[in-house]
């Protein structure tokens, strides 16, 4: 978590587009409320891991294509699925972050090739 926090600038902004069971989009601005987040999130899982399947450098942003999996500490569920990001750059510090449960609808707003 440190080593991702170092990357991203003090006021980074997190939107998640889709994929909430809650269903509206949430964006969450600052460092810290994201690594707050992120690790309550975390917190849930018993195991969790992101792995990168496609990166793609679009100008001013870069398309992330990824696989989660992760099992639940209380429930035992396991999560099996894909997502993509889009990823705003400034100084080379992740600026906004973009978070599409549907890696589809990322790679179509991205108008990347599919």
């Amino acid at each position: 978590m440190e080593a991702f926090a170092g990357h991203v600038t003090e006021d980074v902004a997190w939107l998640e587009v889709s994929g909430r069971p809650e269903g509206a989009p949430v964006e969450r601005l600052g460092r810290e409320r994201m690594r707050q987040s992120l690790e309550s999130l975390f917190d849930a899982w018993e195991s969790y891991r992101l792995e990168v399947e496609r990166l793609e450098d679009l100008g001013d942003r870069v398309l992330a294509l990824v696989r989660e999996v992760a099992r639940g500490r209380a429930s035992g569920v396991e999560v099996d699925g894909r997502w993509g990001y889009l990823i705003t750059v400034e100084g080379g510090l992740i600026a906004r972050i973009e978070a599409y449960r549907d890696a589809a609808l990322a790679l179509q707003v991205a108008g990347a090739r599919g």
